[in-house]
């Protein structure tokens, strides 16, 4: 199966073990995703990061040293000693004040309120929110710059570009197959073209039978599924040997008809993977390349 795989798990450490010494952030500050420009004299030596693709990024850029709190979100053996401060979007915010934090990074949107109580504190928060392999690779970048390793950020990023063209190699010829993304199934929702899951499902040697969708995370109906009929069905789980959902695929009225159920081609891959798009966004593509592409073997 794809070599890659050792490529895309095994060589994010060894990437930054030699990194030289870098510049610091720039005085110029940088603009977030709430518009808000974000300005720290100095890198951000006490971090929270309340997002967990971006957590996973600070990982992957080698500085978990860095991170002084974890969301309940974030399993990583490398954060298991460290306090947790709650979900993503409802932290506790007064323990996080008491955490001292240098710089937190939130989500935008629906946590404004959450930023305001932060930086009414004096914390510094860089709002950041991810839907597109743009959106991902515009905060690596940021977030190097702000933790004052940008030499780092650019390295990921072209390991990350590497990896994503070795692995278009591997495919180059290979018949794409349609699939259906099952974001939820009651009702049906799945997702549209532009997001970073539509992106890994086309370098993955998928089609998206929905990038034609007017939004993001369209819901979707029955009849429309039916008639599109894709050849396989890519359904996010937390336990990819959970029989559970496939049996409850093939018992339900509508789901049961689709070819690729009567077919077998009901794809369990990891909700984690797909649900974070940081670093690993490389990880999940390999996994629905091999499940899309069972009979290929790697370059």
């Amino acid at each position: 199966m794809f070599r890659l795989r050792s490529l895309a798990m095994g060589s994010l450490l060894a990437l930054f073990a030699c990194s030289s010494a870098e510049l610091p952030a720039g005085d110029g500050g940088i603009v977030d995703d709430l518009g808000r420009t974000i300005t720290i004299g100095a890198p951000p030596e006490r971090i929270v990061a309340l997002v967990p693709s971006v957590t996973d990024l600070i990982l992957a850029l080698g500085e978990s040293d860095r991170l002084v709190a974890r969301t309940r979100y974030d399993t990583d053996p490398r954060l298991a000693a460290l306090p947790t401060v709650g979900g993503g979007l409802d932290p506790n915010i007064e323990a996080i004040i008491g955490l001292r934090p240098d710089l937190v990074i939130a989500w935008p949107g629906a946590d404004q309120p959450i930023i305001g109580h932060l930086e009414a504190a004096g914390i510094a928060v860089y709002g950041a929110g991810s839907q597109s392999l743009e959106d991902q690779e515009r905060h690596t970048r940021q977030i190097g710059q702000l933790l004052g390793i940008e030499q780092r950020a650019d390295s990921l990023l072209a390991h990350i570009d590497s990896s994503f063209a070795a692995l278009a190699a591997a495919l180059d010829g290979v018949p794409e197959v349609s699939a259906l993304y099952v974001a939820w199934h009651d009702p049906p929702m799945t997702t549209g073209h532009g997001t970073f899951v539509d992106s890994i499902m086309t370098v993955a040697g998928g089609r998206n039978i929905f990038d034609d969708a007017a939004t993001d995370w369209p819901q979707v109906n029955m009849e429309e599924i039916v008639t599109r009929d894709p050849d396989v069905l890519i359904l996010p789980v937390p336990d990819t040997s959970d029989s559970a959902t496939i049996a409850w695929i093939h018992l339900t009225p509508g789901w049961r008809d689709l070819r690729a159920v009567r077919t077998g081609q009901v794809l369990l891959v990891d909700s984690e993977f797909f649900s974070r798009p940081g670093p690993r966004i490389i990880d999940a593509a390999i996994q629905l390349a091999e499940l899309l592409h069972p009979d290929m073997t790697g370059p």
